[in-house]
């Protein structure tokens, strides 16, 4: 990008020098001479303006901005078969993880912050801080005895009893805490910022309209479309073996395994509040199925282009997905059906989504007795 500003500069440059010579034939040879070399020096002058303190500073700019929003939670993440999630959430400072039981609605810190982070200090031989631990994502292990996360490239292992840390091995490629390698920024210069989404989770990220509707891109509202593994089975199976579940005209429809003719469960979608495959999750004991009717929002998008990529010569064009204040947000609601009476029980719309997740589980286990339908196999979707 640099490169055609400057390309275009020069050029605009020569031509400006072929006016001013040809207005300037009766003038002497050293006043040409001296704007021609005039002309020629203004790039390095232009572009001497910017310093690599600006650009140090520039890359700064969100470490300093980034702490200045409090209390705002991340994605909740539920801990195995339990009734118990935990979240990540800005505070004064930092970042707390915080342990939520969704029956008892009992809430605090997952962990001690203090111990963890001296704990963990003592044993990577750096210093970490409570609210600026090196990670983002926790795994619960043991029974919940023990933390798991990936920090400065390592997979590390620490008991809650004793808050003893040990480094299990390398982080895979896909596990991260600050930074894409499970480090810090510090590991890798070269690589940009993490970014972060700014999504509402809500069991629909990555939800396709429709099955075989629009492929290979976005959908309507800015959802993609699905990936091969849905595009070669593009229906739900029940843990039976016996159903199978699918969309149709934006619908939640049903049909035996094997079968073609399918039967509607749902009436109210449609191309612009539509139920999405991705959301259907079905009861254990196959009897009742959920899922999701979206009212897609605005996508709004920043488009980069990337001059001079690592892996070809050619520029790179990317795109990202980047919401703004007043911006329409994605809005979902749950939907429950029941199999034998291909009923849908309906969930009331003035749900929140702060107090869905206690609302919804209120409501599934009133309508569905001891079926053993989790609601959390919903949101944590």
């Amino acid at each position: 990008m640099i490169r055609t500003a400057k390309r275009s500069l020069l050029l605009g440059l020569l031509r400006t020098v072929l006016a001013l010579t040809a207005s300037m034939r009766r003038a002497r040879p050293s006043r040409i001479i001296a704007l021609l070399w005039s002309l020629l020096l203004a790039p390095t002058i232009i572009y001497a303006q910017v310093t690599q303190a600006d650009y140090e500073r520039a890359a700064k700019l969100r470490d300093k901005l980034q702490g200045m929003a409090v209390n705002v939670p991340e994605r909740a993440n539920w801990i195995g078969q339990t009734s118990r999630f935990w979240y990540r959430k800005s505070i004064k400072g930092g970042a707390e993880f915080m342990l939520v039981d969704a029956e008892t609605l009992a809430k605090g810190p997952a962990f001690d912050h203090e111990k963890l982070a001296a704990a963990l200090s003592a044993a990577a031989n750096e210093k970490y801080e409570a609210l600026k631990l090196p990670f983002q994502s926790i795994t619960f292990v043991d029974n919940e005895r023990a933390l798991e996360f990936a920090a400065a490239g390592s997979m590390w292992r620490c008991n809650l009893s004793d808050y003893a840390c040990k480094k299990t091995g390398a982080a895979p490629p896909n596990q991260f805490g600050f930074g894409r390698r499970g480090g810090g920024p510090e590991d890798n210069p070269e690589e940009p910022p993490q970014e972060f989404g700014n999504d509402v989770y809500d069991g629909i990220v990555d939800a396709a309209p429709q099955q075989g509707q629009r492929q290979g891109g976005q959908a309507r509202g800015g959802f993609r479309g699905p990936g091969r593994e849905e595009q070669e089975q593009n229906f739900k199976a029940s843990p039976d073996g016996k159903w199978e579940a699918l969309i149709q005209n934006f619908n939640v429809f049903i049909r035996p395994k094997g079968k073609t003719d399918a039967t509607p469960l749902s009436w109210d979608g449609s191309e612009g509040n539509y139920y999405t495959l991705a959301s259907i999750a079905w009861s254990p004991d196959s009897r009742r199925l959920a899922a999701y009717r979206v009212r897609p929002g605005y996508r709004r998008e920043v488009h980069y282009i990337e001059s001079s990529p690592a892996d070809r010569l050619q520029p790179k064009h990317s795109t990202r997905e980047y919401a703004k204040p007043g911006d329409a947000l994605d809005v979902a609601q749950p939907a429950l059906f029941e199999v034998e009476t291909k009923k849908q029980v309906v969930v009331d719309n003035g749900m929140g989504t702060n107090n869905r997740s206690k609302a919804f589980h209120d409501v599934a286990w009133r309508n569905l007795g001891d079926a053993g339908f989790p609601d959390r196999i919903l949101w944590h979707k």
